[in-house]
């Protein structure tokens, strides 16, 4: 690394890059690259942008060269990982833990996948005992025609925004999201999961692991961070683990989620980090999956559902709205119905508390409701604000009988299907 040039963003995600999978190795040089005020203040930009903050602290607090407002931000840092802690403690049996154990670093989110709708009271009674509460929810899909009333959701939870340094939870129900219309079900990632020492919860096993990560880098737009390939390499070359090579090509080519293994390649070249890896079997996988995603950046004509349509239409809405002509529109029943019908998710909107002791699909005052151990949530296909929330809440418990057009069986039940 030259050191001649040390703000080169090259030079600071190789650096970044070898002090999160060689401990104790050259990055040191880069760290102390950084002792001027224009190259620090770089790193830290680079290094808050990669999700590599915690370890680029961790160093400097061990060499005593933080700063009174950086060791603010390394104690919060810190925290964080003290309340992860806390909340696997607490996470029933069944949950998986995704990811490296402990948050998502850089980002201070514990992600966690639940087998399905009725695993969802369980968690949510664990974590509110912790103070945690139910903050947001993301997209939302439930299948009527399926006798086992099949659905996948994401639910996010928070601490008060008071409680300094406590780490959030994002929940995926059921499995995660492949694209606008397809999921990964939790059945095939939680295969050969192993439990946790001295936890409830379970890790994914590491080809699995592999895959969930190909799958969410597809799935979103955010381009793969030096902490992200910096956690692909060390799956791929701890000495203790084998990867099924075979089996991952078999399932990335069946869900043809060639753009996460494009997302990784484009990461790596962006970065100039393919000196630093030696990937074997992936690195040819991810050579397969670029060069099918662009051929196939550009897909067959096709005449759009109506479904297809109408959540099209309603997603140029951005952002929560009040309860207006459009939201009234949006949690129309006919409307949710026909987007559902289509394979594509739509919103569930927390309006209420109340937890109820086996999830149900609701019709109450003219809308369509998803009721969980967590709540009860509104689909629509958009979001509303905290006001009309509120307001939509309250007509719930003051309007008519719900009328339960639905049950999800219990996870004990459904436990002999899968």
């Amino acid at each position: 690394m030259s050191a001649s040039n040390p703000n080169n963003p090259n030079n600071l995600y190789r650096g970044l890059f070898e002090l999160l999978a060689v401990p104790g190795g050259t990055a040191a040089a880069m760290i102390a690259l950084a002792a001027t005020r224009p190259s620090r203040r770089e790193l830290l930009n680079v290094a808050r942008k990669e999700d590599c903050l915690p370890e680029v602290y961790a160093r400097w607090d061990a060499e005593g060269q933080l700063s009174p407002a950086e060791s603010v931000e390394h104690d919060q840092l810190v925290r964080q990982r003290a309340s992860a802690a806390d909340v696997l403690r607490v996470l029933p049996a069944g949950t998986l833990l995704v990811g490296a154990v402990g948050p998502r670093r850089g980002s201070g989110t514990l992600e966690v996948l639940l087998p399905d709708f009725a695993a969802v009271g369980a968690l949510h009674e664990a974590v509110s005992r912790l103070g945690y509460r139910l903050r947001s929810t993301g997209d939302c899909f439930v299948q009527m025609d399926d006798p086992m009333h099949r659905g996948v959701a994401t639910l996010r939870y928070a601490m008060s925004p008071l409680a300094e340094g406590a780490v959030a939870i994002e929940v995926q129900v059921a499995g995660v999201p492949v694209d606008a219309r397809r999921n990964l079900p939790f059945t095939e990632l939680a295969e050969r999961a192993t439990r946790l020492d001295g936890l409830a919860c379970r890790a994914l096993e590491p080809t699995r692991e592999l895959l969930r990560r190909i799958v969410a880098f597809g799935a979103r737009s955010a381009p793969v961070t030096v902490r992200e390939i910096a956690d692909l390499h060390a799956l791929l070359s701890a000495p203790a683990v084998r990867i099924d090579h075979a089996w991952l090509q078999r399932k990335v080519e069946l869900l043809k989620t060639w753009t996460g293994l494009r997302q990784i390649r484009e990461a790596i070249v962006a970065k100039r980090l393919g000196a630093s890896l030696s990937w074997g079997e992936f690195g040819r996988l991810i050579e397969l999956g670029a060069a099918r995603a662009e051929a196939g950046a550009a897909p067959g004509a096709r005449t759009p559902r109506v479904g297809a349509l109408l959540k099209n239409a309603f997603d140029l809405c951005h952002g929560a709205r009040e309860d207006d002509l459009v939201a009234k529109l949006a949690r129309n029943p006919a409307i949710v119905f026909g987007v559902l019908g289509a394979g594509y998710r739509v919103r569930a909107v927390p309006v209420s508390t109340k937890s109820y002791d086996a999830p149900r699909f609701l019709r109450i005052d003219g809308g369509l409701y998803l009721a969980t151990g967590a709540g009860l949530m509104l689909l629509s296909l958009v979001d509303l604000r905290e006001g009309a929330r509120s307001a939509l809440g309250e007509r719930v418990r003051t309007g008519g009988r719900p009328v339960v057009l639905a049950r999800w069986t219990t996870s004990r039940a459904r436990a002999g299907t899968r």
